[in-house]
């Protein structure tokens, strides 16, 4: 068994580059920094296996700084010039349905956290959901999802995503992936018997924790948001408040979150709920009604809006509700808290960090290849979606400790030197190559040759190193 080869591999790479190259030196300090080789992460069930898998988690964790969207991609790749395990190997390590990757999520979260500074910023929870789009009728559990942004369905699995604001920057904390059932009983999961039959299956041991997540499929979104909140409170997951949408926005959610000792804070429909305000039972557009009439909504500059608010109860729990809406003609909007001490203008600030996992939905697609896994086996799907999440992280650390204006900056700036990692290797694979070639031809000790090149003029030497770099970028 190899020791440390997480340490060695990160190392002997990052050597490459010099201090000047700030964006991939950070990346390599803050996967360094995170200990992954002294991770527990579970027993090798593989004994003749050379990697453990904090090696392999290692590697993985390197596919977006080398442009590697996928296993397949990484076959012949210069990253694997370095690590030499075969596709395999890795296959093995993702479809391994007794790797534990929920706990994993939250030790480097642990770790990471460590390397940020604490102030007196609100700390919250963000909850939502996004689709992850497939391609083949024939990966594990895959159906047919309602997609907002469509306005219709499509193939694909829906994301229950947690995500964590520590007061500058957001974190994937945890996730949960689902199916839909739909309402047609001949196409359950929006499919024929038929395609349902030939979809991959396996069979997974109780209490594992491949099987736990495939328990979770079928789990409503507000049960699963639910366990997703007190999972991280019992986690010891600090936080002051749980920012949602309108679809979270209820009875159980106003009280996972009283019971966590945080506040809810989400935007509320403005439908039929009733609400006691003023000792009548009110229903939100008739509540701002009456505001209005009493001439208690006001334009706020610094937001740019109007603005209105009201304490009222629900089921005899205390709560507020601030209407907002950005002109005369613009339809109100309600946003609902068990924080009672705020005022509109912070209300709005708050929920308005709820943004930030709209960003990360964002980026972690574009970047970091999230939810784009097509692998047949559910146990992969939670495999790259843990990993993708865990990369944005790592770059969420290593903006902030950059100072880069954005993550797309930074991820940019990082490839691209990790594409002249790739070039000066093919260099000097190609300058060994012909270099042994002309030693034998001339009938010199190869080590010999090689001596005298390095004996040579630094003048001399760089001249050859540019004929060999000039050579293998026009190839590319």
């Amino acid at each position: 068994m190899l020791q440390s080869k997480s340490t060695k591999y990160i190392s002997e790479i990052s050597s490459f580059f010099s201090s000047e190259e700030k964006s991939l030196e950070t990346i390599f300090k803050v996967i360094k920094g995170l200990n992954i080789n002294r991770l527990k992460i579970g027993i090798e069930e593989f004994p003749q296996a050379s990697y453990r898998k904090s090696d392999l988690l290692t590697l993985c964790l390197l596919f977006p700084v080398f442009s590697i969207e996928n296993v397949c991609r990484y076959i012949g790749s210069s990253l694997q010039v370095s690590f030499l395990s075969e596709k395999d190997t890795l296959y093995r390590f993702k479809n391994n349905p007794l790797f534990d990757w929920r706990s994993l999520l939250y030790k480097l979260n642990r770790r990471i956290s460590s390397h940020t500074v604490n102030d007196d910023s609100p700390k919250c929870l963000i909850l939502d959901d996004t689709d992850f789009p497939k391609t083949g009728k024939k990966i594990e559990h895959v159906g047919r999802i309602h997609s907002h942004s469509l306005k219709g369905s499509q193939l694909g699995i829906k994301a229950l995503v947690l995500g964590y604001w520590d007061g500058k920057s957001f974190f994937g904390l945890d996730f949960s992936l689902k199916k839909e059932q739909g309402k047609n009983e001949d196409r359950p999961f929006g499919l024929t018997k038929k395609e349902l039959k030939v979809q991959f299956k396996k069979k997974r041991v109780s209490l594992t924790p491949g099987k736990q997540r495939v328990d979770e499929l079928l789990l409503s979104k507000i049960d699963n948001g639910v366990s997703l909140i007190t999972r991280a409170y019992k986690k010891a997951v600090k936080f002051d408040y749980v920012l949602t949408d309108s679809w979270f926005v209820c009875e159980k959610f106003i009280q996972v979150a009283l019971n966590c000792k945080a506040h809810l804070l989400g935007m509320a429909k403005m439908g039929i709920t009733l609400y006691c305000y003023n000792d009548k039972q009110l229903k939100t557009h008739q509540i701002i009604k009456s505001l209005v009439r009493d001439k208690k909504s006001k334009w706020v500059k610094c937001i740019g809006m109007y603005s209105a608010e009201a304490r009222v109860t629900y089921n005899d729990v205390p709560l507020k509700l601030f209407f907002f809406k950005s002109s005369h003609k613009a339809k109100w909007h309600v946003i609902l808290t068990t924080d009672c001490s705020l005022k509109a203008v912070r209300a709005y600030q708050i929920y308005s960090i709820r943004w930030s996992i709209e960003v990360f939905f964002k980026e972690g697609k574009q970047h970091f290849k999230l939810g784009k896994s097509q692998s047949r086996d559910f146990d992969a799907q939670i495999a790259d979606t843990s990993l993708s999440m865990i990369q944005y992280n790592i770059f969420s650390l290593a903006k902030r400790i950059e100072a880069y204006e954005t993550l797309g900056g930074l991820f940019e700036e990082t490839q691209k030197k990790a594409l002249e990692l790739t070039l000066w290797q093919r260099i000097w694979e190609l300058f060994i190559e012909i270099s042994t070639l002309l030693a034998e031809t001339f009938e010199i000790e190869p080590n010999e040759f090689m001596s005298k090149i390095l004996a040579m003029e630094n003048k001399k030497q760089n001249k050859l190193i540019s004929i060999f770099q000039r050579t293998v970028s026009n190839a590319a």
